[in-house]
């Protein structure tokens, strides 16, 4: 366990290599620990980084490509006397190890992603599936990419037919994902589906207030090229084949009030009127998401974790509730421990 900071409470970072507590031999070395929790089609990472001045990394400690690293960040004494605080980062797998001077460093990242998976994210293939559900192509990159899946979403869309052509896995699943609503992420060797819906419905976990909350720095923006939408209209016109004469498919969604917002208007790929109402709801949430946007710097804390609503007080105009996207950890030996959040309102739809 490595001790960072300590001014009465501290922070604190465990690690297991391959299953083997190395903190101790650690301790002494460590100078900045990042945590990525990340959201929407990302994966989680780490990022450590190592006084080598005893040249132990570079000669009998030298780490391998796949490594297993399982990390926790832990606080003591954070928020009141005699107070342990956890944090489960997860596990990851060393992707690359670099070494600089001088002084002599080693910065190690790893990912949440096995090596053997990195094909997903780094090979184009081509495929078609025939009548198949979204949890069945998503199963089968699961398995590709040697992960675990995780089907949390509340519905597991049919389609007649689908085509992957010179995509990755999961460049192709995630364009479906988005098309339906549904949120992806890699985690804990785990490709995990879920609806950013219900999270947005979660009652706030807790509320971040100016002026009392250890704010560091903030950054909420209002730009007009981002402004809602009030609706979305999707058209597609299927071609015409040997069997069949070409079709036109609509579908709509509108907010209850809507007024005089503009209207999106998209042309993709559908087959029927359900897929394109799918589509239209989906498509607004993904462009009225860029609406409401924030960046906070905050004192550590263990609560912090993407998928968690939380209330925005005492910001005036930017008030409300906001769902984080991604959080970064980071303890270092020359600062205290501190949170970036990627923040956004939710859309209450």
């Amino acid at each position: 366990m490595s001790n960072l900071v300590q001014k009465g409470r501290y922070a604190a970072v465990s690690l297991l290599f391959n299953g083997k507590d190395v903190d101790k031999d650690i301790a002494p070395y460590l100078m900045d620990f990042t945590y990525n929790d990340g959201y929407s089609g990302q994966g989680d990472d780490i990022t450590i980084q190592l006084d080598d001045r005893d040249r132990k990394w570079i000669k009998e400690w030298v780490p391998h490509d796949g490594d297993e690293i399982k990390a926790d960040i832990l606080t003591y004494h954070w928020d009141k006397q005699g107070e342990k605080l956890k944090l489960p980062c997860g596990k990851f797998y060393l992707k690359s190890f670099t070494y600089g001077g001088m002084p002599d460093t080693i910065t190690m990242e790893a990912s949440a992603l096995p090596v053997e998976g990195n094909k997903s994210k780094q090979e184009q293939r081509s495929k078609s599936w025939e009548k198949v559900q979204l949890k069945t192509v998503a199963a089968e990159i699961a398995k590709r990419a040697k992960l675990s899946l995780v089907y949390e979403a509340s519905s597991n869309p049919s389609y007649e037919r689908l085509d992957q052509t010179e995509q990755t896995d999961f460049e192709f699943l995630l364009g479906i994902a988005v098309k339906e609503g549904i949120t992806l992420k890699v985690s804990g060797a785990k490709l995990v589906l879920f609806n950013e819906e219900k999270f947005e419905k979660a009652a706030a976990a807790f509320d971040i207030v100016y002026g009392k909350d250890d704010v560091l720095s903030y950054d909420f923006e209002s730009n007009s090229e981002n402004a809602a939408y009030g609706s979305c209209e999707v058209v597609y016109t299927i071609p015409k084949s040997k069997k069949e004469p070409a079709k036109t498919v609509k579908g709509i969604y509108k907010l209850p009030k809507a007024g005089s917002l503009p209207v999106l208007r998209v042309n993709k790929s559908v087959e029927t009127v359900a897929e394109a109402n799918r589509l239209a709801k989906n498509s607004l949430r993904e462009q009225n998401k860029k609406a409401g946007r924030a960046r906070l710097t905050l004192s550590g804390h263990t609560r912090y974790a993407a998928g968690l609503t939380v209330n925005i007080k005492g910001w005036g105009y930017f008030d409300g509730k906001y769902i984080i996207e991604a959080v970064n950890h980071r303890i270092s030996a020359a600062a205290p421990y501190t949170v970036d959040l990627d923040i956004r309102k939710v859309l209450g739809w």
